[in-house]
């Protein structure tokens, strides 16, 4: 077997595309998206058991976004995994540290053959993908909005309230603010380029919802836990041409597509693509 790796381990985002086989049937009792992320831990912690329990931890902000399994292209929610097919996902990283482990566990020959509770995982294939807070914001410059953006909320997606309590509030509608805010403070967590606090005020002021088709459905998360989250898509009018906050605005929405919006993040939820018009 070939393992085609390009690897380039100094940027802001790494994203690994794995192609996999089982070598069982696996029953999926939660989201494909959990597979993924035990599948990631258990390669972490063959290097350092100690950072996978802290990235399990409850960090506010994790430095990884996993996404569902793929079959042939099409999201597996849940089902089952078969062997004899090959299936694919992708992993993306935000810490260096995070990453070189994440890298040499890959790359390690002995970890070929991974190791879960419900079968044993092969590797196939490993394809590259790399970016730079630097190069979105660089993109987001030559960004033009004629009118707004639509974004596809391809995995179920779940916002969280401003407030805290004891037990979590949550929100099952892309409102424009409560999207963008997530964003926001997910790439302020890591960037040395934030966006300032005055954005927030400008999308709470001049972008609103237009039209949207959305619907709501159960994840399961394993061990009999369950939350919910919503699909679909929704457009976004934009009623303000400032360029600085537009440019701010094309960041985060490209951003969005590398990790993800809302809840869950590393579990594969909130995955979505984003349409400017």
């Amino acid at each position: 077997m070939f393992l085609q790796v390009e690897l380039l381990l100094v940027s802001d985002l790494v994203e690994y595309s794995i192609s996999f086989t089982v070598d069982r049937k696996v029953p999926l009792t939660a989201f494909s998206g959990v597979f993924v992320y035990r599948l990631f831990l258990t390669l972490v912690s063959q290097v350092d058991s100690l950072l996978a329990e802290d990235l399990h931890g409850s960090r506010k902000f994790k430095p990884i976004s996993c996404h569902p399994v793929y079959f042939d292209s099409r999201i597996i929610k849940r089902g089952t995994l078969f062997p004899n097919r090959v299936y694919s996902t992708k992993v993306l990283i935000l810490s260096e540290d995070v990453n070189l482990k994440f890298a040499r566990a890959l790359l390690d020959t002995s970890f070929e053959n991974i190791v879960l509770p419900a079968c044993v995982v092969k590797v196939e294939k490993i394809g590259l993908r790399i970016s730079s807070f630097r190069q979105i914001l660089s993109e987001a410059e030559k960004t033009v909005f004629t009118r707004g953006f639509t974004i596809v909320f391809k995995t179920p997606c779940q916002l969280g309230k401003l407030t805290y309590r004891k037990t979590p509030i949550f929100r099952l509608f892309p409102d424009p603010y409560y999207v963008l805010r997530n964003l926001y403070n997910y790439w302020n967590a890591f960037t040395e380029t934030p966006i300032s606090e005055d954005f927030l005020k400008w999308v709470d002021e001049n972008i609103h919802e237009e039209k949207f088709s959305l619907v709501t459905e159960p994840v399961y998360l394993g061990e009999g836990r369950v939350t919910v989250g919503f699909t679909g898509h929704c457009a976004y009018r934009v009623r303000d041409s400032g360029r600085e906050y537009l440019k701010a605005l094309a960041a985060l929405l490209f951003f969005g597509e590398w990790v993800g919006v809302g809840k869950h993040r590393s579990i594969g939820m909130g995955r979505v693509e984003c349409k400017l018009s």
